[in-house]
């Protein structure tokens, strides 16, 4: 047997298994394309084969689900996100980038990591997946920028926070990249109660906040800066300032998420500034002012604010005197809302309410 035709066999062998050449599989809504054979994923399309053949790039906000002929990991990863495994996923696409030499895989699947990450609530896993994604296309991870909040796991904002201060100290990173990466840092600081470490990088952002037009990411980055600036000031009771970043930066907070931040931050130090003596007519603008935080959070923004801001209103309703108003809000936030802290301070305002006399 000549050598040229062992090597043809030996070919065969490896790309059959049963007598079934081995192939990629792209999902497109109810169908499976099977036979493919996937090139790339560029600029949100895919080249690829079908059964040999050449075939017109599809897009891949038509493909729900592909599998790799040769990447059972990262197959399963993606079967795991289709069937909302969220932690499954978040932890086998960090498995698959690891292993993978297909540098065009990356742009398939860090967004879905981040994703499945946030959903799983791996808030290490999802920074890391955006500090990756940052990398290669900014404006792409800002979409997906991940928000810290009060209850985040102590040793995932830990890991947090190392890897975003090694990665801001990478020589090859824009002006906009390093600045999207220490704004979350110092999110991160703010959650963990670093407020020397929060308040250093508020200052140092501030003052190189720039926008860079040419840049479609740089809006979104400055906006995070003066966001979560004015989110510091409400922790150390600055409320003029928190005011001030808000009101003097409102063209940039276009994306909703933002509006929302920006829209609690204004209702924060607005509710700090009128302290315990509010009158009656300020207490009524303030619960306006949160149900604004509600119906942008409500309406595709950011619902992380609407149980707080909820919350809230039906305290000021409860000092205003009406308790069926009050008693109506704690019941939608620890019925739409179970195992969040507003959940559990509505709950306990409803048991106080029903201890009064006349309840």
């Amino acid at each position: 047997m000549g050598h040229s035709r062992l090597r043809r066999m030996c070919l065969i062998a490896m790309l059959t298994v049963g007598g079934v050449v081995l192939a990629d599989t792209l999902q497109v809504g109810g169908a499976a394309r099977t036979g493919a054979k996937i090139k790339s994923y560029r600029n949100g399309m895919f080249d690829y084969t079908l059964d040999g053949r050449a075939v017109d790039p599809m897009a891949g906000d038509r493909v729900s689900q592909i599998a790799l002929d040769d990447d059972p990991v990262l197959s399963s990863a993606e079967q795991a996100f289709v069937g909302e495994k969220w932690a499954a996923a978040a932890d086998g696409y960090q498995a698959a980038l690891k292993a993978t030499n297909r540098a065009w895989l990356r742009d398939w699947v860090l967004p879905r990591m981040l994703v499945a990450a946030e959903r799983a609530g791996k808030f290490d896993v999802e920074v890391s997946a955006f500090v990756q994604m940052l990398g290669r296309d900014a404006g792409g991870a800002m979409r997906y920028r991940p928000r810290p909040v009060e209850g985040t796991a102590a040793g995932a904002l830990t890991g947090a926070a190392g890897e975003l201060s090694r990665a801001s100290a990478l020589a090859t990173l824009s002006v906009t990249q390093k600045q999207a990466i220490l704004s979350l840092l110092m999110d991160v600081q703010r959650v963990q109660g670093d407020m020397t470490g929060a308040t250093k990088l508020s200052e140092q952002l501030l003052k190189s906040a720039v926008l860079d037009k040419a840049d479609p990411a740089s809006a979104k980055v400055q906006a995070d800066i003066y966001v979560g600036s004015a989110r510091l000031a409400l922790v150390t009771k600055d409320y003029g300032r928190a005011k001030t970043l808000i009101e003097q930066n409102r063209a940039l907070f276009v994306d909703g998420v933002q509006q929302v931040e920006a829209l609690y931050c204004l209702a924060a130090a607005r509710d700090g500034e009128l302290g315990a003596n509010a009158s009656k007519e300020a207490m009524e603008d303030l619960a306006i002012e949160y149900m604004r935080v509600v119906s942008a959070g409500r309406g595709g923004g950011d619902r992380r604010y609407v149980p707080e801001a909820l919350l809230r209103v039906g305290e000021l309703q409860e000092q205003l005197g009406d308790r069926v108003a009050a008693e109506t809000l704690y019941a939608e936030v620890t019925g739409e809302y179970k195992g969040s802290p507003a959940a559990a301070r509505a709950a306990a305002r409803q048991q106080q309410i029903k201890g009064k006399p006349g309840n």
